[in-house]
Parts: structure tokens; sequence; C-alpha cells
């Protein structure tokens, strides 16, 4: 039992850790198209940009190994799904002369600024404040209410494997200390509920990470998708 429950917890572990920097278009959001300087195009469900490359994703095949490099220099553009995401992002953005960040809702990417607002309300945004991306080292990125749902998420998850585990492990035979299978599923559930919930904070706490260091190049690149997790678009 001990073994198929470490197991769960590493599947649920690793469903979790799918959630991290790489950039993926937000849930329910078609495939990117990325248009190269030697006239190809590619239908991308996941890309990031590390250092001097494109590094991707294909949409087609998805059961296959369809990732690939591209050097950033060859990249003309990357077109953004139409679609856009509800929910409102939480921004963290950190600058090269500052030692704490500047926190906000992101509002909107513009030609060679952030803008941030200080409510999640495109109607009433209250005090908007305006980061040229030339001082930008890096922006981090998180949906508002992300932390409670993957605590919620992960603790529903191992709750229900620890009683799906308890209650197929049947009843103990008689001895010392004995537990009906009754017993040993709601033990086995909160344990693993909780186990779960701690997994959930930590994948909650994580952010997207988009890397900028003031590159006009990459800022050019990312702000479609900026735009797609922003409260209004340009």
């Amino acid at each position: 039992m001990k073994r198929q429950a470490f197991a769960l917890l590493f599947c649920l572990w690793y469903a979790f850790s799918l959630s991290g920097s790489t950039l993926t278009p937000p849930p329910g959001s078609a495939c990117d198209t990325v248009f190269t300087r030697d006239g190809r195009t590619l239908l991308v469900r996941t890309w990031t940009i590390r250092d001097k490359e494109l590094e991707y994703a294909l949409c087609e095949q998805p059961d296959k190994d369809t990732r690939g490099r591209i050097v950033l220099s060859n990249v003309l553009e990357i077109r953004c799904s139409a679609l856009r995401e509800k929910r409102k992002y939480k921004a963290w953005v950190h600058l090269h002369d500052a030692t704490t960040p500047v926190t906000g809702f992101l509002l909107m990417a513009t030609d060679s600024s952030i803008l941030l607002s200080k409510k999640a309300d495109v109607s009433n945004p209250g005090t908007i404040m305006e980061l040229p991306t030339s001082q930008i080292n890096k922006i981090k990125l998180s949906s508002r209410g992300k932390l409670g749902r993957s605590v919620a998420a992960g603790a529903a998850i191992g709750a229900g494997s620890g009683l799906i585990l308890g209650f197929a492990s049947g009843d103990d035979q008689e001895g010392f200390l004995t537990f009906s299978k009754e017993e040993k599923a709601i033990i086995s559930g909160i344990m693993l509920g909780l186990m779960g919930a701690m997994i959930g904070l930590f994948v909650g706490l994580k952010k997207k990470i988009i890397y900028l260091n003031g590159n006009a190049e990459k800022y050019r690149l990312y702000r479609p998708l900026l735009n797609r997790y922003a409260l209004r678009s340009k």
C-alpha cells in the first residue's frame, strides 16, 4: 500500500509540475503561430525563449516528440491565438535598478512599456504604473485565485486517492493492531489529502516567468502573449 501511495503522489506532483515557467497558451485557447524569416509557419502549443533561441512544441501529433528550436534572429513574428484568458493576472515586475519588484495587475503591454493597474477592473483600474521595457529584467505572472484552486485540487486528488487505496486494501487480518477498510480509507484519505494540499500549495506559489533583460527583440515577440494575459489589449 505504501508503494501505491507514493506512486500516486508522484503522479500528482508530476501533473502539477507541468505548470512551470514554459509559456503555455491559456486554457481553452487554440495553438499559437510562429512565422520565420525563411518562410516557415509553425503551429505551436507551447513555447519559450531561452537566451538566443525559441524552444517550442508543435500542436500536431501531441503523442509524439514534436519539440524543436529556432534561432531567435530567424523568428519574424509569434502570433498568439485570438482567444483570451478570462482570469485576471497579477504581475511582479523586476527592474534592473530595484531590489523589490513592482506589483499590480497586468493591464496592457504597449509598444515600449508594461502597464500595471492597482485594481483588476478595466473600467476602474485605479492607479496605473507605466514601466519601460528597457528597464525590465523579468516579469512574473500568476492568476488571481490560483493558490486556492491549486490547494483545493491537490487536497481533493490526494484524499480521493487515499480513499480508493484504503478500500482497495480490504480489512486487516486479526492481530495487535487492525483496521477495517473503511477506517483505512479515512486515515489514508486524510494523510494523502494533506500531502496533496501541500503539493498544491507549492504549485500555487509557482509563477509564470518571462525573462526580458531589457531586450527589445524579446519583448517584441513576447508582447502578443502578454496582451493575451492582460486585462486590456492594444
